[in-house]
């Protein structure tokens, strides 16, 4: 698809993290020849390198996280034989958002999510 206007999934999640125990995001790509770039910013750090495609990042440990992080994900899956674009972003293996679309309504969609860990 061409000349669309992206469209933003809003996600708000809840994560239960004690004080010391570490938070790994991760991105993990489900759909054939779809790609990720995932921004994210912690309440301790807005210099978090960008995951590309599938990949992890250590968040930090469960006190510094305490406020809200920002997850923004661009996916862009160009190949007209994919019908449906499927993402899951995790931390610390846990699915927090399993993100679906059909390529028909958005091939480049833009994913937001809030976690607040708890």
């Amino acid at each position: 698809m061409t000349d669309q206007e992206t469209i933003v999934y809003p996600y708000e999640c809840n994560f239960t993290l004690a004080d010391d125990a570490i938070a790994f995001f991760e991105v993990e790509i489900i759909s054939s020849a779809t790609t990720a770039t995932t921004s994210i910013v912690t309440p301790a750090s807005s210099n978090i390198p960008p995951l590309i495609d599938n990949g992890s990042q250590n968040l930090g440990v469960g006190s510094s996280l305490r406020g809200t992080t920002y997850v923004s994900s661009i996916i862009t899956c160009p190949a007209s034989e994919v019908d449906q674009i499927e993402v899951n972003f995790k931390v610390n293996g846990t699915i927090l958002v399993n993100h679906t679309n059909p390529t028909s309504v958005q091939d480049r969609p833009r994913v937001d999510i809030k976690i607040k860990f708890l």
